[in-house]
């Protein structure tokens, strides 16, 4: 009995000992989550022009500082339209940051109306990729067009174009909507929503500038972009463009679903490329970027999310150090590109690595709302990472499997965001990669894309 009870009394007192662990390193990762979120967002105004950086003109974005090996001190409208509508979201949730938005518009009217590689302001040049920062045309060879640039450009203005429309209505009809018809607008939302009306369907170089063809990113935000932008249209009163924007949406429906390979169990970013599989992080960062039809907890973008950790988790070396559910996540399993040079091997990339973070903080939260969760034999591995005892089925609110499905889904998605935790730099700083056997920061160094992807995984964690 006495040895019974002194066997008792030590594992209560591990118990103890392992609980105040487990306190402290959530009180650890709670104090990084907020200490990284101020820094990458100073980090991400840092590479924006404006009154108080004078470094860079106003509104002129940079990807990054970095001006050789590589070379990324440029403005991509991708990028700079996805850093900017987590500055739009600073004006919606809080009322800051108005002037970066409007010296954003400024250098966006400029950028538009560019004779370019790729065109005129009326004969294609919407689809040109990227530009210097003394916002001229960029006139080397390079992967163009890219047709995801005008679409994402469109829908972060439109987000702030509805909520300014009531504080400065001729702003908004002078320099974002002006109902001109097709192809002849002078204003930066209706331009680019006819450039996707006119060339979705075209093919062009994916997000990666890499390979030509039609992607899954880049059609999805396009539908995004059709379908917010039929309903902005007609809170402008043009309902001819309206009309427009919802026939292109729904023309787009049966390409974005045939994205989905059943047989290989996940969206593929773009159909037959030899030599490459089609697994992608493109295609959740474009269920983040336009959460429609395949949306984050969905049977299709779950099954693609467990696809991704299962290509990556046993890749890289320094993943099968790093011990915890988490793992450094790349672009795509064949990536050559090595932040350098192609003629290497792809590494983790902090994008990636914080989307799937956020894909599963989105799901869990979309699984909230509706208080419901379906468990399908496509999506059961994924649900099996973040709740080892998960069944197919379908569990509601109240129940103890929804609660820990749901649960599961948030410490999976730490897990991810611990391993930005462990790469990014002294300070916080984050560049395009971290080494796949270092773990140390390679390529372009503080990428701007890299703390708006951090910035919008912790977010969608706090809403949970």
């Amino acid at each position: 009995m006495r040895f019974v009870s002194s066997t008792v009394g030590a594992l209560c007192l591990l118990c103890t000992f392992t609980d105040a662990a487990v306190i402290q390193r959530r009180s650890n990762f709670n104090s990084w989550l907020s200490s990284e979120y101020n820094y990458a967002e100073a980090a991400l105004k840092r590479n924006i022009g404006s009154a108080s950086n004078t470094k860079l003109g106003r509104g002129v974005i940079i990807a990054s500082p970095s001006t050789s090996s590589p070379n990324y001190y440029y403005q991509w409208i991708r990028d700079a339209s996805c850093v900017m509508e987590h500055i739009v979201e600073n004006y919606l949730e809080e009322g800051q940051d108005l002037e970066y938005i409007t010296d954003w518009v400024e250098v966006q009217k400029t950028l538009q109306r560019l004779d370019n590689p790729s065109g005129g302001y009326t004969t294609g040049g919407l689809g040109e990729p990227k530009f210097k920062v003394d916002n001229t045309a960029y006139t080397d060879s390079w992967g163009r067009p890219q047709r995801d640039g005008p679409a994402l450009r469109a829908s972060t203005l439109m987000r702030f174009a509805t909520k300014y429309l009531s504080t400065d209505g001729n702003y908004v009809r002078s320099k974002l909507y002006d109902s001109a018809p097709q192809g002849q607008s002078q204003t930066i939302i209706k331009a680019d929503l006819d450039y996707v009306v006119s060339s979705w369907s075209q093919s062009s170089f994916d997000l990666w500038e890499e390979i030509q063809g039609q992607h899954y990113f880049t059609i999805i935000v396009s539908y995004r972009a059709m379908v917010e932008g039929a309903q902005f249209a007609k809170l402008m009163g043009d309902n001819v463009a309206a009309d427009m924007y919802s026939n292109t949406a729904n023309s787009m429906v049966d390409t974005i679903k045939g994205f989905w390979q059943a047989d290989k169990g996940y969206i593929v970013e773009t159909h037959n490329i030899q030599g490459r599989s089609g697994l992608d992080c493109g295609v959740l960062l474009g269920a983040l970027r336009a959460p429609y039809i395949f949306v984050p907890g969905s049977t299709e973008v779950l099954a693609t999310t467990e696809a991704m950790i299962a290509a990556f988790e046993g890749m890289y070396p320094i993943n099968k150090n790093d011990g915890g559910p988490g793992v450094g996540i790349g672009r795509y399993p064949e990536d050559t590109y090595d932040g350098v040079s192609t003629s290497s091997k792809g590494n983790p990339w902090f994008i990636c690595t914080a989307t799937v973070a956020h894909t599963l903080y989105a799901a869990a939260e979309q699984f909230k709302s509706s208080n419901s969760v379906n468990v399908t034999p496509a999506s059961l591995n994924l649900f099996k990472r973040a709740f080892p005892s998960a069944g197919t089925g379908t569990f509601n609110a109240g129940s103890q499997e929804f609660d820990n499905i749901v649960n599961g889904l948030k410490s999976l998605g730490d897990g991810f965001l611990n391993i930005v935790q462990k790469h990014v730099a002294q300070g916080g700083g984050m560049s395009e990669q971290f080494d796949k056997n270092t773990g140390f920061n390679q390529g372009a160094r503080d990428l701007t894309w890299s703390y708006e992807a951090v910035l919008g995984a912790i977010k969608a964690r706090g809403r949970l």
